[in-house]
Parts: C-alpha cells; sequence; structure tokens
C-alpha cells in the first residue's frame, strides 16, 4: 500500500529522501497507532496516514530542521487522528490544504516553536493548488467548499445526477492531495 506511493515520490532531494526514510522506517508503528487508536478501522487510518503524508511533504525542511523529527512526526500524526474522529461525528471534510494546516501542531507545542506555520505560508500553498484546478473543479471547490453547498444542490445546479456529483468531489479530493503533495509541480 505504502510501497508505490514511496516509489512514486521524486528522489532528487534530499528533504524527500529524509522523509522516504521515516516512513520506510516507522510506518508499520503509524499504522499500528492509527489502528488501535480508531478502533481498529482501517479506512480512517489509512486517512489518517495519508493526511499525515501530504503534511510530512508540505513541511519536509520543518521536519528535518527539528531536533526530534520522529516526535514532530508522531504529534502530526496524533493530530490527524483527532481530526478523523471529529470527522466521524460531522459531515466529512473537504480535503483542503487549510485542513491540513489545522492538523500540524499548535504554535504553542513545545515540539514547534523554533517552526511556526504562518498564514501566509498556507495561503499561499493554498493559491498554488487551486490555481492548478481547471475551471469545472475550481467551480465544484467553490460549490462544495466555499459556499458549504450540499452534493443535491449542486447536482440540481449543473443538471447531473447527486452520484456524478459526489464522484467529482472525491476525485477532486484525491487530485488536490496530490497537488498538495507536489505530483504535479
Amino acid at each position: 500500500m505504502l510501497l508505490p506511493f514511496l516509489a512514486s515520490l521524486p528522489s532528487d532531494d534530499e528533504l524527500t529522501d529524509f522523509i522516504r526514510d521515516i516512513l520506510e522506517k516507522d510506518y508499520t508503528l503509524f499504522r499500528s497507532i492509527a489502528l488501535s487508536q480508531l478502533g481498529g478501522d482501517e479506512d480512517a487510518s489509512d486517512e489518517s496516514i495519508h493526511q499525515m503524508i501530504d503534511i510530512m511533504l508540505a513541511k519536509k525542511a520543518h521536519i528535518y530542521k527539528h531536533p526530534k523529527p520522529a516526535a514532530y512526526v508522531t504529534k502530526i500524526l496524533k493530530n490527524c487522528i483527532k481530526k478523523q474522529r471529529e470527522k466521524k461525528k460531522h459531515l466529512p471534510e473537504f480535503c483542503d490544504i487549510s485542513v491540513f494546516a489545522e492538523l500540524l501542531p499548535a504554535p504553542d507545542d513545545d515540539l514547534d516553536d523554533d517552526f511556526p506555520v504562518t498564514d501566509a505560508d498556507i495561503e499561499a500553498a493554498k493559491e498554488r493548488i487551486l490555481s492548478q484546478l481547471s475551471s469545472d473543479e475550481h467551480e465544484l471547490y467553490e460549490m462544495y467548499v466555499v459556499q458549504g453547498k450540499a452534493s443535491r444542490e449542486i447536482s440540481e445546479r449543473l443538471g447531473i445526477s447527486d452520484a456524478a456529483v459526489r464522484t467529482r468531489i472525491k476525485r477532486l479530493k484525491i487530485k488536490i492531495r496530490m497537488l498538495a503533495a507536489g505530483f504535479f509541480t
């Protein structure tokens, strides 16, 4: 499951290699933490780990410089798991770059004192990702994320089935994740 993902990471930079090494070394530990804290729910565990990887790739320079990278990454995973628990209680959240930023350790966390994430960092990453969406994808993003419309409302507006809208939303989430991970840069 993780091996094809690791193979797809570019290997031309030291920071990405550092992230790859952490994942290869500790993936089993991360998965067992996620499974145990999410009651054995494999889908939720995989989602938490994928969010953690997205954040790791976005923050690889900070993780590389951090005095305790394993503790930092574990904190990211625990925040992803916490977010996954909240997701079960509420409507599913969209895979937006601001959601990733919320999963990062809080600036007051003693592990993150030297590496705060600024609003400008988040906004710049979000704009870079959104600029790579097609006009149809951007319209769907605006309706679903910004305006908070339900898939049923979107289907009525676009004149397509609710199932088609849900499929497009899933595909858009995947694309945004891939863009956030740097696959289409």
